[in-house]
């Protein structure tokens, strides 16, 4: 194993259980069966030989007499209930054996068909000469033409969206080959009010140098710059990916997370560089118990639709951490009840709807759904939806690396040793959270996606009672309304039926007149010498007048 390859997430000794010969014995009766069809038999032998070891007597002795022995074409009287049945006499592992040979599944003995459908490996029948170091760790679909970028030590390849005379989709070079590549993203500057898309990819220069990020255009658009060296950070860059919501492009080191803005306008404009921790920083512990991370992974598929926040990956603390970007604070997503169980997470992979993340797992070789209360909230449920077997507790052969989905939603596509694997996903199946898009969410920290949770109750029963309380309410007002204009039609009808007096301008100090009070002072705000305070004759009719005029 080289040191680069560890560098890049692997080497470690597996601890895998071998069968003993009881079991192998119990496995291979089945096969001796003349109506057992010889695909099975073919597809058990190599699993035995691998998993039973080299130097048992027992299965070299079986598998020859199993190889001799008469058995039929067809599988008319062995049906795949009977196998599992047979083979489960010993217990689990044999169950496990034949989940790798049973059903369309690929190289994953188990798939959890309810939300995930294997299609195969994108890359076969590719050449593997293409891919000196033969894995894939970064897999990235292009949201303008349907293609496929991936990164492997020696550079970044484009799988196209059309299939060739052979049947396999052409693969090309589109950046590279270097010495060390560690990592690329795709910048859409269209998103940020500039023009066009180009790669970044992030070069080890060497002990001692840094790296370079260097900068390739995917259209007729020049990138804003065309390499940038970038220094003092102690360490290479391990991952990068750009902010769908901001102009901004994030990378990890050993030591953190760090942000670098990018240019709107202008042709090689150099890019200024945060090399400050404060950045976003380096993971500090946001509850009691939480730990800083180091080596942490990023994916470009991890970030919340709105942008408050995005998730990050820590193979070394087994863990998934949420980093919010208005406030910089980081969290380990955690459940109440639910165990958070991870082994090397490595790749990861949001819905739209911030409601489930996919992980890909470095040690187990298994793609891991996490469902949230909420988006931003607490972990509802985690269930393994690929790998060699459904229990959390498992470990395969296989390693998987980088998570992306498609950029509508209907794709998984997870990197390998030499394979892109790809699955359908069936979005009826994805689990659901409540108020994915709520105020809390938009207010951008922990503790409001937290308090959004807690009050989840509340609303409901909010979103009951109002409507009838409205109801209600508006049943009354109406009401109301027809009282009072019942009354005022009533109260018309009498005063056209009483004979009115007509009115004209009268002396109000005339004998017999009648007495007439003010209602409002009009010239003479003080009430000093007001004409009906006068003796009768006192002044001239003109002047002590009372005109009446119609409302």
């Amino acid at each position: 194993m080289s040191a680069k390859r560890r560098e890049q997430g692997g080497g470690r000794q597996r601890n895998v259980r071998k069968f003993n010969e009881s079991e192998i014995k119990d496995i291979l009766s089945p096969t001796e069966d003349k109506d057992s069809p010889e695909s099975v038999t073919k597809l058990l032998l190599p699993v035995l030989e691998t998993s039973g070891g080299s130097g048992s007597v027992e299965i070299h002795g079986r598998l020859s007499e199993s190889r001799q022995a008469p058995r039929g074409t067809a599988a008319v009287n062995f049906s795949d209930k009977a196998i599992l049945e047979a083979a489960t006499k010993g217990g689990e592992p044999h169950a496990r054996v034949l989940e790798e040979v049973m059903g369309d599944t690929g190289p994953f003995g188990f798939v959890d068909r309810d939300v995930l459908t294997f299609r195969g490996n994108l890359l076969f029948p590719s050449s593997p000469s293409n891919y000196p170091d033969g894995r894939i760790y970064v897999v990235q679909p292009s949201s303008v033409d349907g293609s496929i970028f991936f990164l492997t030590s020696v550079g970044v390849w484009r799988l196209g969206n059309r299939s060739s005379a052979d049947g396999a989709d052409a693969v090309s070079l589109a950046a590279g080959p270097f010495p060390d590549v560690r990592a690329f993203t795709i910048v859409d500057v269209d998103m940020y009010g500039g023009q066009g898309r180009f790669l970044l990819v992030s070069v080890a220069e060497g002990k001692g140098k840094g790296d370079t990020l260097r900068a390739f255009r995917l259209d007729s658009y020049e990138p804003p710059f065309s390499i940038r060296n970038v220094t003092g950070l102690e360490t290479n860059i391990l991952t990068l990916v750009g902010d769908p919501s901001r102009p901004n492009v994030y990378f990890t080191t050993d030591k953190g997370i760090f942000k670098m803005q990018l240019p709107l306008y202008g042709f090689g404009s150099i890019v200024p560089l945060v090399r400050e921790e404060s950045a976003i920083g380096s993971a500090q512990a946001s509850s009691p118990g939480d730990a800083g991370f180091e080596r942490v992974r990023l994916s470009q598929h991890a970030f919340s639709a709105y942008g408050q926040l995005m998730y990050v990956a820590d193979c070394y603390q087994n863990s998934v951490y949420r980093v919010w970007f208005p406030c910089g604070q980081v969290e380990r997503i955690q459940g109440g009840s639910v165990a958070v169980d991870l082994a090397c997470p490595y790749g990861l992979a949001l819905t739209s709807d911030g409601c489930n993340l996919f992980v890909s797992e470095f040690r187990t070789g298994r793609i891991t759904l996490i469902t949230f209360e909420s988006n931003g909230g607490h972990v509802r449920s985690i269930r393994t939806l690929a790998g060699r077997s459904s229990g959390r507790y498992t470990e395969s052969s296989m390693d998987l690396f980088g998570l992306a989905i498609s950029p509508g939603g209907s794709y998984l596509y997870v990197g390998a040793d030499d394979a892109i694997y790809k699955f359908d996903i069936d979005t009826w199946g994805l689990p659901s959270c409540s108020n994915s898009y709520s105020a809390a969410v938009r207010s951008s920290s922990p503790q409001a996606a937290k308090k959004q949770t807690d009050l989840t109750p509340v609303v409901i029963t909010l979103a009951v009672v109002l409507p009838v309380v409205c109801t209600a309410f508006g049943a009354l007002l109406v009401w109301c309304l027809c009282g009072l204009q019942r009354r005022r039609r009533e109260a018309e009808s009498r005063a056209i039926e009483r004979p009115v007096q007509s009115i004209d301008t009268i002396d109000a100090r005339a004998p017999r007149s009648q007495q007439i009070e003010p209602v409002a002072f009009t010239n003479n705000s003080t009430g000093a010498g007001n004409w009906w305070q006068r003796p009768a004759g006192g002044g001239t009719l003109a002047n002590d007048r009372l005109d009446v005029v119609a409302a």
